[in-house]
């Protein structure tokens, strides 16, 4: 599961007035995100991926790695495009209310009784210095 992602279309370039038919042509998408969680886990270390593969959706709602001939690889280090500023604003705002409604949710379970050591009590605390330390790593940046 991805969070927090910044997604954003890849597009043909634009060429001369015979390449009008490509300009702009829809290649795909691409994505940046700095936290995910694995819905079902690797089980090796060989099912992580390698950096520079490029994998696919397949039908069936799961991912295979993309033949060589189709995945040409280009490594790179440069990073992604920063957001526009709205953007980047709306994703903190976003981040910030997260914060406050996971905080009131801790406030609930402990005004319910549930104290430290419980399961649930635990997990949403938990959750909350994650969303926490994310929020912070966001406005430093």
């Amino acid at each position: 599961m991805i969070e927090d992602a910044v997604l954003w279309n890849l597009r043909g370039p634009t060429g001369g007035p015979g390449e009008a038919a490509e300009q702009g042509r829809l290649l795909g998408q691409s994505a940046c995100f700095s936290h995910f969680t694995w819905l079902d886990p690797p089980t090796a270390e060989e099912d992580v991926g390698k950096a520079g593969e490029r994998w696919r959706f397949t039908a069936g709602g799961g991912m295979e790695l993309a033949a060589a001939e189709e995945a040409p690889v280009a490594t790179t280090s440069r990073e992604p495009p920063p957001p526009p500023p709205e953007q980047a604003a709306a994703a903190l705002a976003a981040l910030r209310a997260r914060v406050e409604a996971q905080g009131a949710s801790v406030r609930s379970l402990k005004a319910a009784g549930l104290a430290k050591g419980n399961e649930e009590l635990d997990a949403a605390v938990e959750e909350l210095m994650r969303l926490k330390a994310e929020l912070a790593v966001a406005e430093a940046s």
